[in-house]
């Protein structure tokens, strides 16, 4: 309770607040806290305030970042990595939305995940990074195989189809002329 009070105290609105209503800071932040759980888990909200929370707070940082002269590496790196598994964890929401609704609080799970993740007093970037990310091989995403091969191919294909095409039409023209 002690840190969430250290939490009020810092936020001006909530000082605010008491003084209007005459209830404890803490609690008006704790129940601040349980109302957004709520709309979370019991209303159609939920993706929306998920998905603004997981931009708002790490944007934030992300601007206070970018706008350092000399960024420190870890922080750089976190951010990236955010941002990354934000945009999976986006991506899987608008393509996977039928499937996700039958996980059982995927949105409060995400929330926790992205108020986890998010801010960089918590160095979740690092730890997703350190115990997840590194293990990808790197021929998964260096060009390797994947997306460059396959372009290669229907490039390759395309090209082929081409170059018969063209030969059938010499041929017909050839033919005329005879």
């Amino acid at each position: 309770m002690e840190c969430l009070r250290k939490q009020a105290n810092k936020i001006p609105v909530l000082q605010r607040l008491e003084d209007l209503t005459k209830i404890d800071k803490t609690y008006i932040l704790l129940g601040a806290c349980l109302f957004c759980v709520a709309i979370i888990m019991a209303t159609p909200f939920g993706p929306i305030v998920t998905s603004t929370i997981g931009i708002v707070i790490p944007l934030q940082e992300t601007l206070v970042i970018l706008k350092q002269v000399n960024p420190k590496r870890d922080e750089i790196k976190h951010m990236l990595v955010f941002w990354m598994v934000f945009g999976i964890l986006t991506s899987l929401d608008a393509y996977s939305g039928p499937i996700l609704r039958f996980v059982p609080l995927w949105y409060t799970i995400k929330f926790f995940f992205v108020l986890w993740a998010g801010p960089l007093r918590f160095k979740a970037g690092l730890v997703l990074y350190d115990n997840i990310l590194i293990r990808i091989p790197e021929h998964w995403y260096t060009g390797q195989c994947g997306i460059e091969s396959a372009v290669r191919k229907a490039t390759d294909a395309v090209k082929t189809v081409a170059e018969n095409e063209f030969k059938k039409k010499d041929a017909e023209d050839a033919k005329k002329v005879d």
